[in-house]
């Protein structure tokens, strides 16, 4: 099971290496931000899972502290790398500059966010004792938020894994291949029967049209005369 979970981490860091070039190395930044994540921020959400099974009233202060942490981090994270000019991160690809960089960055820090909200507004409204409702519904939403995210970057990552591999790649162009080829027999089959379609319906109409041209003639030289 530990093996398999090691391979899903590698294997999604090295989908997300080819939007951030600093994952493929040892960047200094990109460890200090890791470093902060596996040694205090990590831990704190273990705390943080425990206290929210068990209904602990340390909960939402401990979600509070772990939400602004992450999103602190998010935010440092981006702007580490535009005050580089996003020199390590591959604008060129739309996949990987806005699914990858932006896209699962931002509904990391979004769940986040919605957990923020939902700490604060609980440890406001603890002392009048409100409905449980909303505070319900937040966390529902932020679960539902999480999972959305997981799945779509799990996804992604599955997708992009695939798509790289080389039979996947040559079957592709394969495809594109007979694509091509088969919409230009096909224009050229529908110029033919287009052509054909109009000789026969040249040679049909034309002794009618004729007939028409001089029944007109004939009438028009009657009145003429």
């Amino acid at each position: 099971m530990s093996h398999t979970f090691v391979g899903v981490v590698q294997s999604l860091t090295k989908a997300y290496s080819c939007a951030d070039s600093r994952f493929s190395g040892s960047d200094s930044t990109i460890l200090a931000f890791e470093t902060v994540k596996a040694y205090l921020v990590g831990p704190l959400c273990f705390f943080l899972a425990y206290a929210v099974a068990h209904k602990r009233g340390y909960r939402f202060p401990l979600q509070l502290v772990v939400s602004s942490l992450q999103i602190l981090l998010v935010g440092l994270y981006f702007l580490t790398e535009h005050f580089n000019n996003y020199s390590h991160v591959n604008t060129k690809s739309a996949k990987c500059y806005y699914v990858y960089f932006w896209g699962s960055n931002v509904v990391f820090a979004s769940v986040f966010a919605l957990l923020f909200l939902q700490s604060f507004f609980a440890e406001k409204t603890a002392g009048a004792r409100i409905s449980g409702r909303k505070v319900q519904f937040a966390v529902k939403l932020a679960i539902g938020a999480t999972l959305v995210g997981l799945a779509f970057v799990l996804a992604v990552g599955v997708a992009h894994e695939f798509l790289e591999q080389a039979h996947v790649q040559k079957q592709i162009v394969q495809a594109v291949q007979v694509s091509q080829e088969f919409a230009k027999s096909a224009s050229v089959q529908a110029q033919k029967a287009a052509h054909e379609g109009y000789k026969q319906g040249y040679a049909v109409l034309s002794p009618y049209v004729q007939q028409g041209v001089n029944f007109v003639k004939e009438h028009l030289n009657k009145v003429l005369a």
